[in-house]
Formats: structure tokens, sequence, C-alpha cells
């Protein structure tokens, strides 16, 4: 995923998020959600207001479980809710970016890539 998303021409940055010391949603349960990538690709060439953060989880196919589940409701929530908060309040190292969260299985994370980087 790392070396796909480095191939990619409207790619701000990139972060390999480790588990369990960076980034976390904590969701209703107890364990905190640790996506695997994070990065801000370039929407648009106005500074103002040019690009997106994505929340990746990336999962095998084969390890799709009540978990996988749970991360996908979780990723729904803040999607669903996360606009309506007002950036300011976050810190202004993300001010007026709008965040997506995803779950991607098994070699769907390519391809899920190459979608979000050809709509822009």
């Amino acid at each position: 995923m790392a070396l796909c998303l480095d191939s990619k021409e409207k790619l701000l940055w990139w972060y390999r998020n480790r588990s369990k010391q960076d980034y976390y949603i904590q969701g209703w349960q107890k364990n905190r959600v640790y996506a695997d990538f994070i990065f801000e690709a370039i929407e648009s060439a106005d500074e103002e207001n040019y690009s997106r953060v994505y929340v990746m989880e990336s999962k095998g196919a084969h390890l799709k479980n009540e978990n996988t589940e749970y991360k996908q409701d979780i990723f729904a929530v803040c999607n669903r809710y996360g606009e309506f908060k007002n950036w300011s309040e976050l810190g202004s190292e993300f001010p007026e970016r709008k965040f997506v969260f995803e779950v991607v299985f098994g070699n769907k994370w390519e391809a899920e890539l190459n979608r979000i980087f050809s709509s822009m």
C-alpha cells in the first residue's frame, strides 16, 4: 500500500500508523482502533481548500470477523458525523480538512486508492 501511495501524483503525504502508539479512534468498545494508513490527497490547486485526509484500514478478506464489522461501524459514524465538528476545535494541524474513514478488504485496497486519486 505504501508503494502504491508513493506512486500517486496528487498525494501530499502518507503515514504508516503504528498500532498502540499513534492515531486511534476510541469507539464504544474497550479496545482502540488504529487504522493502518493516514494520507492526504490534493484535490485542488486552490491552497485554501485543497485536500482531504484519509484514514484507511486494510484487512485481508480471510480476516473479516466481528471486529472488522465493529471497525466499519466506527468509521461509518466518523464519516457521518465528522463533518459537523468545527475543525478549528481540532487544532491547527488540519484546519478546514475533510476526513474520510475507510476499511478495505483483501486486494481491493489498490483499486480503492486508484478510485480516490482518479476522482480528483
